[in-house]
């Protein structure tokens, strides 16, 4: 292929994620996969074990000491090295909204584009939906972390009265509609991350 066309090994588009063998913090060992996303082929792979002290592995990769949160930035830390180093510039990388991963990615290839798979990012908006229906009163850690919302001076209508699923803070059919307008501006808005974004803007 042409190194000027979008898919080329000098304007690659490519796909990442990490396979954890075993659930939770504990894991022992994942996998870091990159793929080719115009051709979905394989393009490199790494295992790692993690929690091992001074312990190399046959390629003389360190076990990593830490847990698996950060097991896939340092999985894909050593990939983009390595594609980095056989002349590979990528043109737009699509992965989950994983921050170590876009970390090392961005140590290799600062002017790319990361895109974020939309099922994913739907899937986690859904689930802080939920949480956020069960809430009668926000943490001071939680209001800390949405500080630029004022949560403090919010308050529920139900206060007073007893909380459930349905008191009309966050019905489920509430819930439901939020994921189906997230998905909506999702789809409309394309490839332009500033319009996922801010929404508002989009004209139907």
């Amino acid at each position: 292929m042409e190194p000027t066309k979008v898919g080329s090994w000098k304007r690659a588009v490519t796909c990442g994620n990490g396979v954890y063998h075993t659930r939770g913090h504990h894991s022992k060992s994942m996998s870091a996969l990159l793929v080719d996303y115009c051709e979905n082929a394989l393009l490199a792979a790494v295992r790692i074990c993690m929690r091992g002290k001074g312990v190399r592995l046959k390629y003389g990769v360190p076990m990593l000491p830490g847990t698996s949160k950060a097991a896939e930035g340092y999985g894909f830390e050593l990939i983009w090295e390595e594609m980095r180093d056989e002349g590979m510039e990528v043109e737009t990388h699509w992965q989950v909204a994983d921050l170590t991963s876009e970390k090392f990615f961005r140590k290799y290839f600062p002017e790319s584009k990361v895109m974020y798979c939309g099922g994913h990012v739907g899937r986690a908006h859904g689930k802080q939906l939920d949480k956020l229906a069960a809430m009668k009163t926000f943490s001071k850690g939680y209001q800390k972390r949405h500080k630029d919302y004022e949560l403090d001076k919010l308050k529920c209508h139900c206060t007073g009265k007893q909380h459930s699923a349905t008191c009309g803070c966050l019905r489920p059919k509430t819930i439901k509609q939020m994921k189906i307008n997230h998905f909506a501006a999702l789809v409309q808005s394309g490839t332009d991350a500033t319009l996922c974004a801010n929404p508002g803007t989009i004209s139907c």
